[in-house]
């Protein structure tokens, strides 16, 4: 079968034809628009096999989440503005990404074109220069970021998502200052420094280190795959106490290092299979000096910090995702409607509809999940403000003296 890979076979032999996918679709092929609409997006049903596979009922899943109940931090004026600022970077970068694309090296247009439309920040508190965006609207403006490729995406996930996301979640007053605001303006590209050579998906095995020296701690370390590596000026780092590794029960911490000093030796990776665009990179960490009020958090706090962290980056993974199912469905439903094939148009044949139905399908389920998953998050936060603002007004009564 066409659609064999989508790995849902037993659901599919009991669902409805994929022309009860597909309508809407080909209305956009009638249609003189080579973009298929809102509208058009908004009418399609949900697959079936997306309520049998996650054991949701079909009406509990909504192939676009109503913008209006899931993205309530955002006053709707500043979510329309900054979803069409974003359009308008999209707009903007698209040519000098494809050029760059073809001759494999970063986009050096990128960062002076996201400070014109003020992209830079997203997320950040308006406090600190950003623009407040809350999961939801952050994780839309990523979709439409990642129709531009996964190597644009990445940039925000690095300085964005797993950058400045530590500094405003867990840094103090001060650290914010220092850094947010510059990012938010792009004098400052963050990036974030946990997997090493031998410490992939399980970073407790990292074997950077640090010890404190006077008024400094001292680090020493290889960093290696690292988002922004070769462009970014801090780089928010991970390691364990040198006196106290793992394996004696020692605990990682994070730091928040200068990039440009003495000690940290970097260097782009340019042999990649995908994501040309991308900026990534290694560094090492050469007896590596930085002030003590550069810890991030407290100590031993590192491993909850980076696992927090992570939550936001892959979410913004996710997004960006979304975005490339979009712009490879746009592009599909484009070339189905120009090129022709006896005597019509491709997109009016059977086979070249289920493709296209298949990709719709796989767009459908990723966008359900994408922005249920960044509305859980903002629930989250949300619950977890509620919770210290509790805290911050509730004193416990002291105990009665014999």
């Amino acid at each position: 079968m066409v659609h064999d890979h989508l790995g849902c076979m037993d659901a599919e032999r009991n669902a409805p034809s994929f022309r009860g996918v597909f309508i809407p679709l080909l209305d956009a092929l009638r249609s003189t628009s080579m973009q298929p609409t809102e509208e058009i997006w908004n009418k399609r049903p949900l697959c079936p096999y997306v309520a049998t596979t996650f054991g949701a009922s079909y009406h509990n899943i909504a192939p676009v989440p109503a913008k209006s109940n899931l993205e309530t931090k955002m006053q709707p004026t500043e979510r329309t503005r900054l979803l069409g600022d974003v359009e308008g970077f999209c707009q903007e970068i698209r040519d000098h990404e494809e050029l760059c694309y073809v001759e494999h090296r970063f986009n050096h247009h990128l960062v002076p074109l996201a400070l014109k439309y003020n992209v830079l920040g997203m997320p950040v508190p308006a406090d600190f220069g950003g623009r407040s965006a809350d999961a939801v609207t952050y994780a839309r403006a990523l979709a439409r970021i990642g129709q531009e490729g996964t190597g644009v995406r990445t940039f925000f996930s690095g300085h964005t998502s797993i950058g400045q996301y530590p500094i405003f979640t867990w840094g103090t007053d001060a650290q914010k200052r220092k850094y947010l605001p510059a990012m938010c303006r792009g004098e400052k590209i963050g990036a974030f420094g946990l997997t090493e050579p031998e410490a992939g998906s399980n970073p407790l095995e990292m074997t950077t280190t640090y010890e404190l020296k006077g008024d400094n701690y001292v680090l020493s370390g290889v960093k290696y795959l690292i988002s922004n590596a070769g462009i970014a000026n801090f780089i928010v780092t991970f390691a364990y106490p040198k006196d106290k590794p793992r394996a004696a029960g020692g605990r990682v911490s994070a730091f928040i290092i200068d990039a440009d000093q003495p000690g940290c030796h970097r260097e782009d990776l340019v042999a990649k299979m995908g994501m040309p665009t991308a900026n990534t990179g290694m560094f090492e960490l050469v007896n590596y000096e930085t002030p003590k009020d550069t810890m991030l958090g407290v100590e031993g706090d590192g491993f909850r910090i980076a696992m927090g962290t992570l939550v936001s980056g892959r979410l913004s993974v996710a997004a960006g995702c979304l975005g490339v199912i979009e712009d490879c469905l746009i592009e599909a439903v484009r070339y189905a409607k120009e090129r022709e094939q006896h005597g019509k148009a491709i997109g009016k044949h059977q086979l070249v509809q289920e493709h296209l139905a298949a990709i719709e399908m796989h767009r459908i389920a990723t966008d359900a999940l994408v922005y249920q998953a960044a509305a859980a998050k903002d629930a989250a936060a949300k619950q977890m403000a509620d919770y210290l603002k509790q805290l911050a007004f509730h004193t416990e009564p002291e105990e009665e003296k014999p």
